[in-house]
């Protein structure tokens, strides 16, 4: 050990040496991965196939179970909270704003996300309801995030970015676990999982969860009034033959209550929200058969079907029922050439009905989706050099057909160092919501007595973006590594509000979407792993992101989107105290969020802010472990973001829980 690390050892050993005193003499190391492991690992959502970390031609990152464990957080979108680039900002105690590489939203929609490949990005609003996404956070293997786009294999809406969410096989879960959170503002979270298995090419586990999360605060520091309430219980089962077949079946269903609230136009003066309380409730089954045809070729099955229905008096009550089938094959075609293809159809059978300020003229829509990929890897120079070329080619009703190509190389200049670069067309369907819903009048603040119409409009196109990636990823041993990724977007056709002329007979004010601006974005994201010590880890991140919207209609007002935060920044520090005790930190800088003008909100302006999580954790006998977690304790509350449609705003809370949980056999 140098005089350096020897420096740091001591100073955190006596940070925390209360801890110590009871601790197991014995010393492991801080993850299960080292950095070589970890760059040697298998990643499979950048080419849809498995491929080294290292050798990946994209802007990914992987997020381990080791840490979501350590990260202390509760739900999933705050695990993503540690990855560059990306924006993770709670907008109220159910609902967060997610997104990568700028158009950030309640409904972020150029981001796709997945969940052990079950597409969960909603047609009816383009996005992702993280609410409805509360797993049981032990069963996740690891999360897989791309920075740009994957529309080549994906498809429409992976724009600016995919999250693949991978849990973990059976077998890897053949135990009990109980975990038990109560907080100020968790107030209860229940997680009960318990795996076995059938025989001895079988394994399951069923699992249950119940939270209650406490309301926030509005921005005079009153309770905002959007508790949350849901439960969820689901299974899984694994099944490898001994001749080259694998069967898994998983399946989960859920129910939610939210008391929400929401401001119109005119209440902003007086600040009175109106409540608006909402239920959700879901289910869905996925089935996937892989078959190994021979040691170079393989294929994957798979069919899923959901259902999801929400009620909300206010603004709307949906139903919609989803059947998805994909079929994938992989190749071998030679030594240096790794060919796979693709099918895929999907249904969606849609209805919207009717509500007090929401309406429809098509209650109900069924939407196709048809496609087929192919992708070729061809490796050249003795493995020296990898070029991926690739296209997706989509019908969907809304938006006709559509292709995406790619072209993506990486070159290993030097055994623990690799330059990639890419270029990829994306495109992002326009929704359900955005083409066939619109808003009974709303009386607008103006001096004079006029109300917001919301009208529908069909014809919007598909969104479409070129996209130019260039990379560098390196790691020298196990002490450190670093992540470097350079991006420009050029975005065409970009879905806007805009206001109509005014109908003064009426004393209306139509507003409508229309594919009204162009936008050119430019940054850079950098992310460093650093072990000086076997017991120390330290992970930062910065990013930089530049957005340039110009308005491209004719209207004589387009709402300009939401701006993004320019800068990101974030420090995490693990450090292992002893066997059974661990220490974990986390520093994080947003940048503010410039005055947003949504049209049926006031502009709003979002603050900076510096966020610090803290947790310890201690194994008292081997299985249960007993943690405290705080969370932005440095400020007892701060705002994160501002929704866009009818927006009261609301404010997180400092906030401490503690956690037991007790694993079993």
């Amino acid at each position: 050990m140098s005089r350096k690390q020897a420096f740091i050892y001591i100073f955190l050993k006596g940070t925390v040496f209360v801890y110590s005193s009871i601790a197991y003499p014995e010393e492991i190391d801080l993850t299960d991965l080292s950095i070589e492991q970890l760059m040697q690992s298998q990643v499979s959502s950048v080419a849809r196939t498995d491929q080294k970390f290292s050798d990946a031609a994209a802007a990914v990152f992987v997020v381990t179970q080791d840490d979501i464990q350590r990260s202390g957080v509760t739900h999933i979108a705050d695990v993503l909270r540690i990855v560059p680039g990306l924006q993770v900002a709670r907008i109220s105690a159910d609902q967060w704003a997610v997104t990568s590489r700028g158009f950030n939203g309640r409904y972020a929609n150029k981001l796709l996300v997945l969940l052990d490949g079950r597409n969960i990005y909603s047609p009816t609003f383009a996005g992702v309801r993280w609410e409805n996404l509360d797993l049981v956070l032990n069963d996740i293997e690891r999360i897989e995030v791309i920075r740009g786009p994957g529309a080549s294999v994906w498809g429409d809406n992976a724009v600016n970015g995919v999250i693949n969410i991978i849990t973990k096989h059976t077998e890897d879960t053949q135990q009990g676990i109980v975990s038990v959170v109560a907080g100020n503002k968790e107030r209860a979270i229940v997680e009960l999982r318990y795996g076995d298995q059938i025989d001895n090419n079988a394994h399951y586990r069923v699992f249950g969860k119940f939270l209650y999360r406490d309301e926030m605060l509005d921005l005079q520091g009153n309770n905002a009034k959007d508790d949350w309430v849901q439960g969820r219980a689901g299974f899984r089962v694994d099944w490898n033959s001994n001749i080259g077949d694998r069967l898994m079946i998983e399946g989960d269903g859920y129910v939610s209550k939210v008391q929400d609230s929401f401001l119109f136009p005119n209440d902003n003066q007086s600040g009175a929200a109106r409540p608006s309380p909402e239920d959700n409730s879901g289910a869905n089954i996925l089935a996937r058969w892989e078959h190994d045809i021979s040691v170079a070729s393989k294929t994957r099955t798979q069919f899923f079907y959901e259902y999801f229905d929400v009620e909300n008096s206010n603004f709307g009550s949906e139903q919609s029922h989803t059947f998805d089938f994909d079929f994938q094959h992989d190749l071998a075609v030679l030594n240096n050439n790794y060919l796979n293809w693709g099918l895929g159809y999907r249904l969606v059978v849609d209805s919207f009905f009717d509500s007090r300020y929401a309406t429809t003229d098509q209650t109900e829509e069924y939407l196709h989706r048809v496609n087929a990929f192919v992708q070729d890897k061809i490796v050249l120079f003795g493995d020296k050099l990898h070029l991926t070329l690739g296209t997706k080619i989509e019908y969907y009703t809304l938006s006709g057909w559509n292709y995406q190509p790619s072209v993506r190389l990486l070159w290993k200049f030097q055994s623990n160092h690799r330059l990639w670069a890419s270029f990829s067309r994306a495109t992002r369907s326009p929704s359900r919501g955005e083409t066939t819903l619109g808003l009974r009048p709303l009386a607008a603040p103006s001096p004079i007595p006029l109300n917001i119409v919301g009208v529908a409009n069909p014809n919007l196109d598909e969104e479409r973006v070129l996209s130019y990636e260039l990379g560098y990823r390196g790691w020298w041993g196990n002490r450190y590594s670093l992540d470097l990724a350079f991006f420009y977007n050029d975005y065409e056709d970009l879905v806007t509000g805009t206001l109509g002329q005014i109908d003064f007979v009426n004393g209306q004010i139509p507003v409508s979407l229309v594919n009204g601006a162009t936008a050119k974005t430019w940054g850079i994201e950098a992310a460093t792993d650093w072990r000086p010590i076997d017991l120390l880890r330290i992970q930062m991140s910065y990013s930089f992101l530049k957005v340039n919207y110009r308005d491209s209609s004719n209207s004589s007002r387009t709402v300009r989107p939401r701006t993004d935060p320019v800068n990101q920044f974030s420090f995490r520090g693990s450090y292992d105290v002893s066997s059974n005790v661990t220490f974990d930190a986390t520093v994080r800088y947003v940048d503010s969020i410039s005055s947003l003008d949504t049209l049926l909100s006031p502009p709003r302006r979002v603050d900076n802010y510096v966020g610090l999580d803290l947790r310890i954790a201690w194994q008292p006998i081997k299985n249960i472990e007993l943690s405290i977690v705080g969370q932005n304790i440095n400020k007892s509350a701060h705002q994160e973001y501002v929704k866009e449609l009818f927006a009261y705003p609301r404010q997180l809370e400092r906030s401490f829980y503690g956690k037991v949980q007790w694993s079993f056999n």
